[in-house]
């Protein structure tokens, strides 16, 4: 959930509502030492349960991890139906917040050191996603600031798209890439990465910052690639990451099947029944 206060209401009202259950959507702030009459807590990745367990140590018995539950088979069906050649663009593509804290620039800024690199395939680098401010975007004027300053050295390679809602036509999104390049730089505040589980699902290769809720989805040179986004210079190191698998389909190919494969522990089945087996264990029902 993402209220602060409805599981502190359910904790004081355990004895009319039963057993209480809270799924920690956000990396918590403060919340574990409130959160003591909860009988169980959902963890999305193993940074949020260790933040947990530090605010409040009385609960480390009672986290469980819990990742984002993904639609396995529909995003690998959408990637299954794709048609793609050896002449088509490498496609680098971010779903997400358009805004500043998800390492938007930085992308870009990388995507102008391949510009200026010679003898490169043909690619193209496409973002998808919220950018109005309500939306939780860095806002229209933000986006036009991208767009005004990337210009010279991007030009028709840039494509900025407004957000899809819709899961099919979301699954087709993801089906477009061939790298998925994800560069948040949300120290406290991303806590699994449902966007990069998802990609992976649809065979693209991760390409993720060095945010330790990243660990349980890429292993670099494993099941995708982890740039150090702290480096002196971050956008030259994640650039050269991004050239190397533009370089080379056939690392693209391997990366992509490992990390297709690896995605599919976060199917809404696998996790569904996983949290089903918890819930029964939880209240003792047979």
């Amino acid at each position: 959930c993402n209220t602060v206060s409805l599981p502190v209401l359910l904790g004081l009202m355990r004895h009319a509502g039963g057993k209480v259950a809270v799924v920690m959507a956000r990396m918590p702030k403060g919340h574990g030492k409130f959160y003591g009459r909860a009988d169980r807590i959902y963890a999305l990745s193993p940074e949020v349960s260790n933040r947990l367990a530090t605010e409040n140590p009385r609960l480390t018995d009672r986290i469980k991890l819990l990742p984002y539950p993904i639609n396995w088979t529909l995003l690998a069906e959408a990637a299954a139906a794709t048609k793609r050649t050896a002449a088509s663009p490498v496609h680098i593509i971010f779903i997400g917040r358009i805004h500043p804290e998800k390492g938007i620039e930085l992308l870009l800024e990388a995507c102008r050191h391949l510009s200026r690199t010679n003898g490169l395939p043909d690619w193209r680098i496409t973002l998808i996603g919220p950018q109005s401010i309500p939306q939780g975007g860095g806002g229209e004027s933000y986006v036009t600031t991208l767009r005004d300053r990337f210009a010279t050295n991007l030009g028709s390679k840039l494509d900025i798209r407004e957000p899809e809602f819709d899961s099919v036509r979301l699954s087709s999104c993801y089906a477009e890439a061939d790298v998925f390049c994800y560069p948040s730089l949300a120290e406290g505040g991303e806590t699994f990465g449902v966007a990069v589980a998802e990609a992976m699902a649809a065979g693209a290769v991760p390409v993720v910052s060095a945010l330790a809720c990243f660990r349980v989805l890429v292993r670099s040179g494993q099941t995708g690639f982890v740039f150090d986004h702290c480096a002196a210079d971050p956008a030259l190191n994640l650039a050269q990451v991004l050239e190397r698998l533009i370089k080379d389909p056939e690392l693209r190919s391997i990366l992509g099947r490992c990390a297709k494969a690896h995605a599919k522990r976060f199917d809404f089945r696998t996790l569904g029944a996983a949290l089903a087996a918890d819930l029964r264990e939880l209240t003792g029902a047979a």
